[in-house]
């Protein structure tokens, strides 16, 4: 009934990712945990409850004791900076 398409099908669930796949995974994770490391305690806890833990900015205030304004602020200071050290980073890789 399903005949090659069940075959495919059980192929495809079954292949594991490439071992270079894992290995560019993990080297990503540890230079976004060396470029996290190098933020102050108080935005990288911000950034971190906001883009990985999924909280909103009000509910970041109400934590940390804060105006929004200010958590927001935190984020955008975050993100600059990552964003800074990641390019600092891709320009010393390529030379």
């Amino acid at each position: 009934m399903f005949g090659n398409n069940a075959l495919a099908i059980e192929k495809l669930e079954s292949v594991d990712p490439a071992p270079i796949v894992v290995l560019e995974t993990s080297e990503k994770r540890r230079e976004l945990e060396r470029l996290l490391a190098k933020l102050s305690s108080r935005l990288r806890a911000t950034f971190m409850l906001f883009e990985v833990d999924g909280y909103t900015a009000e509910e970041i205030a109400d934590i940390q004791g804060v105006a929004t304004n200010t958590v927001r602020a935190r984020i955008q200071r975050a993100r600059k900076k990552l964003l800074q050290w990641l390019k600092s980073t891709r320009r010393r890789k390529a030379t």
